[in-house]
């Protein structure tokens, strides 16, 4: 006995210096529960994809705002810079008539020659001050032009600075979206084409000059050896109705379709 117990206590030691540790595995959801659990991770990630998504737009914004700035400011430096230069030459063409003029009147009277040099100096100061004015006006007419141009000029970057936002706010990854889920996506978007094919070959079956009750487009060729009903003969043309290509009206009383000719 006393062996016995000695044996036990040496086994009850051991495993308490070599514990094992047993992990229970968590319950297995319900497909309503995992749906659950996956539409409110879905809504999460929607939801920090819309703050990103902002985040991005903005600094897209930004950029374009600043960009277009300093297209702005480099067309009126530039503009500025050479209405300078003409204000200058202008005060050149305005001196000079200002010294023919001075000239001109302390001339005795019988210096018909002298006079005559310079009414032509003086003339021809007075057309290279309006040829510079001119000049002026078409800098700025151009400065302006280029300034309204400045945003779609800006805007050419705009796929260069979204790219940008997208590397500094990237996604994150959408969560996994259980496979039974996945799988009734694709059933359903079989069943859609199934029914969108259907759909076409019922209204290239229907004759333009004729109108139709859903008893007589059960006996449409597209749909022998279906077992159908009006009902889902119904649902067939409920695309093409919303598409316009099939109108719904009455004859005597009856429901009647027939083609959108117009």
């Amino acid at each position: 006995k006393a062996g016995l117990e000695t044996k036990q206590a040496s086994e009850v030691k051991k495993e308490s210096a070599n514990p094992v540790q047993r992990l229970e595995e968590p319950p297995k959801l319900t497909k309503d529960e995992e749906r659950a659990r996956y539409q409110s991770e879905l809504k999460r990630w929607q939801t920090k994809c819309s703050k990103i998504r902002s985040q991005r737009r903005e600094m897209v914004d930004a950029q374009l705002r600043e960009e277009q700035g300093k297209l702005e400011d480099m067309v009126k430096k530039e503009s500025n810079a050479e209405i300078l230069s003409y204000q200058e030459e202008m005060k050149k063409h305005l001196a000079q008539k200002e010294d023919a003029e001075r000239e001109l009147a302390s001339l005795g009277v019988f210096k018909f020659s002298e006079k005559k040099a310079k009414k032509t100096q003086i003339e021809n100061a007075k057309n290279k001050i309006a040829e510079t004015q001119t000049r002026i006006e078409q800098v700025k007419q151009r400065c302006k032009a280029e300034i309204a141009e400045a945003k779609d000029k800006a805007q050419k970057r705009k796929a260069e600075f979204r790219s940008e936002a997208e590397k500094k706010f990237p996604l994150p990854c959408e969560p996994q979206k259980p496979d039974f889920i996945q799988k009734e996506e694709a059933a359903e978007k079989a069943r859609v084409e199934r029914t969108t094919a259907i759909s076409d070959r019922i209204v290239a079956e229907m004759d333009p000059n004729k109108s139709y009750t859903l008893s007589d487009m059960m006996q449409f060729k597209c749909l022998r050896g279906m077992d159908l009903t009006t009902a889902k003969v119904r649902a067939f043309l409920d695309a093409p109705i919303e598409a316009n290509r099939v109108l719904k009206g009455t004859l005597k009383g009856r429901v009647v379709f027939f083609l959108n000719t117009k």
